[in-house]
């Protein structure tokens, strides 16, 4: 158990470190360029914009594509259960329609939907009607 003083610089220590490894929107404008062709993010609410000053619409999908990432996948609102870690098998299934079958990211993602729907616990639109596929589409 640590002592009073020591907890505080512990804390301090622990609130330092999350500092460096946070990564901020302006962080991923300024410092990313990034090419990438699809970013496929499984947080709940990764797609969430907030209006700034001035009426802006900032977030993480803002950033990345200004950052040069072509496409995401992301959810807009929380999901009872993390459908992407639940469903390994059609996430990877996801990449093998776009990446070695070569089909459009629209028409790959399309086929994980419904293969997530096709498990019993996630036929209700809840557990997937949350993501969704934003920018190119091929």
């Amino acid at each position: 158990m640590l002592k009073e003083g020591e907890e505080l610089e512990y804390n301090l220590q622990k609130s330092q470190e999350l500092q460096q490894s946070v990564i901020t929107v302006n962080d991923l404008i300024k410092e990313l360029n990034s090419e990438f062709e699809l970013v496929f993010f499984s947080a709940c609410v990764s797609g969430e914009n907030k209006n700034e000053a001035g009426d802006e619409l900032i977030g993480l999908s803002r950033g990345l594509f200004y950052a040069g990432t072509k496409a995401m996948i992301l959810s807009l609102f929380n999901t009872f259960k993390n459908v992407t870690v639940d469903n390994k098998v059609a996430v990877k299934n996801f990449y093998k329609y776009w990446i070695e079958e070569q089909q459009p990211k629209a028409k790959a993602f399309q086929q994980y939907i419904k293969e997530v729907k096709k498990k019993e616990e996630y036929k209700h639109p809840f557990y997937w009607f949350a993501y969704i596929l934003i920018g190119n589409p091929y």
